[in-house]
């Protein structure tokens, strides 16, 4: 089992990354749009980059094909063998949209098995609470180099440096983690935060992205389970995981809840068929800034539409109900890039000694 994951694993390693944030052409695209309310579907799809190794997509979909994964192996390596290969499928139509500035059909099926659809619960919870928390204004005055600063000193004070975690800046995109290279990335575009920001950038960034990383990489030495590379449908384990220990660790930020809330009900939509102008419709009758909605929609619209964006809200109401049934286990997801629902195959191999290693965020000490 556990070789399959790793190979699946590596494989998933070589995927591009989409990117549509802060591209050169993005600001004329977003002007020309809220003037004329026009979706220029070409046009937008040539403007979002595809970073990430050069690699042959068809070779790449024939090894996935010929791993030997028999009808008997766990459901969920299944699922990952298909999930990769549906993941490979949308990189190769290369942002086809039908007439009408609708995802395909197509497209919303290998969505659907990449990251599944919002539930209605979900949907339903963040109208609730968009609903009932207006967006607050937020007085942003310090620049990049502040939050270098901070990611540095969060770095140090956590042990990270020693084992060759650096914080390094890019031109543009959004702060990230990059676990392979050991980097907590900073963009210098013209961008402000407030000192809260940047306190719960830290968090979200370093002690828990950071962290699960680091973590998976010590188990694996030591036990050899595949737990430092991303898991199936690990991503709203991750994000909600992020979110969760923002909020437990006194950096409620509303205005991102608030955005992870939109994108859920963006996803949902572009699940319907409902086309870019309904979407952006929908959110701005939600009270959201028109440059806001247009950013919001044009990231599920990504190469024709690729509809991640969901998983974030999501993540953090599936935390959230495991804290409140079994709070001890929130420390335990740490020990890797693991989905929730798999980490019972991992759990009890995990030595006790191992788990009382983990690097945990402050809030969970």
């Amino acid at each position: 089992m556990f070789e399959n994951i790793t190979n699946l694993q590596n494989i998933k390693n070589n995927f591009p990354i989409l990117k549509n944030a802060n591209h050169p052409a993005s600001e004329v695209i977003k002007e020309d749009f809220l003037q004329t309310k026009i979706y220029n579907a070409p046009t937008y799809s040539q403007a979002i980059t595809s970073k990430g190794a050069l690699i042959d997509l068809t070779e790449l979909a024939k090894q996935v094909s010929q791993l030997e994964i028999d009808a008997s192996s766990l459901q969920m390596i299944q699922d990952f063998r298909a999930q990769t290969l549906a993941e490979i499928s949308f990189l190769m139509q290369f942002g086809q949209l039908s007439e009408g500035n609708v995802i395909t059909e197509e497209v919303r099926e290998f969505n659907e098995r990449m990251f599944g659809r919002p539930t209605t619960q979900e949907v339903q919870s963040a109208v609730q609470f968009i609903t009932q928390n207006p967006a607050q204004e937020v007085i942003k005055t310090l620049t990049y180099e502040s939050l270098v600063e901070t990611f540095n000193q969060t770095l140090e004070q956590e042990g990270l440096t020693d084992h060759g975690w650096t914080v390094t800046t890019k031109k543009s995109g959004p702060v990230s983690v990059k676990p392979k290279s050991h980097e907590v990335t900073v963009p210098t575009s013209e961008r402000y935060f407030s000192q809260q920001e940047i306190e719960r950038l830290a968090i979200h960034e370093v002690t828990v992205h950071a962290f699960r990383r680091f973590n998976g990489e010590l188990i694996e030495e030591e036990t050899g389970l595949p737990l430092k590379n991303n898991w199936p449908n690990y991503l709203a384990t991750e994000e909600g995981m992020a979110s969760f220990i923002e909020i437990q660790s006194g950096y409620k930020d509303i205005n991102t809840l608030r955005k992870y809330a939109a994108r859920n009900l963006a996803v949902d939509a572009a699940f319907n068929g409902e086309t870019f102008n309904q979407i952006f419709d929908l959110l701005v009758s939600y009270n959201f800034e028109q440059s806001e909605s247009f950013d919001i929609v044009w990231r599920c619209f990504r190469r024709g539409g690729y509809l991640k964006d969901g998983e974030y809200w999501k993540g953090l109401h599936q935390i959230q109900q495991i804290h409140e049934t079994n709070p001890e286990r929130i420390k335990r997801l740490f020990a890797g890039k693991v989905n929730h629902e798999y980490f019972h195959l991992l759990e009890d191999k995990i030595p006790q000694e191992l788990y009382d290693k983990l690097k945990l965020p402050v809030c969970l000490r």
